[in-house]
């Protein structure tokens, strides 16, 4: 009988690389609809806490799935990275003085 590490290895790589950038796409699609809905000037500083949340959370689905770093297709980890990564672009981008007129004091 096949155990779930054997199955978790199964398929070519195309089929990895694709289902990770189908949960990149979903979770970068979900960070830009939440942003949407900031008020005006705010919508990076949203998107990128929300691209962070995915970040962490991508990051937790790999350890839970015990996937390893190495590997020769798209990982978890490497979701987690590009997210992190586009995360950061986009906060490097935000508006301090909007912020700053956001935040109550």
């Amino acid at each position: 009988m096949r155990t779930w590490e054997d199955r978790r290895h199964d398929g070519d790589h195309h089929t990895h690389n694709a289902a990770s950038m189908v949960r990149m796409a979903v979770m970068g699609g979900a960070a830009l609809f939440g942003a949407s809905f900031a008020p005006p000037g705010l919508a990076l500083a949203v998107m990128s806490s929300l691209l962070l949340i995915g970040a962490m959370a991508s990051g937790f689905a790999a350890i839970i799935v015990q996937e390893r770093v190495w590997e020769e297709h798209l990982t978890r980890w490497d979701e987690a990275a590009a997210l992190f990564l586009l995360s950061g672009i986009a906060s490097a981008f935000v508006d301090a003085a909007a912020l700053g007129q956001a935040t109550p004091g």
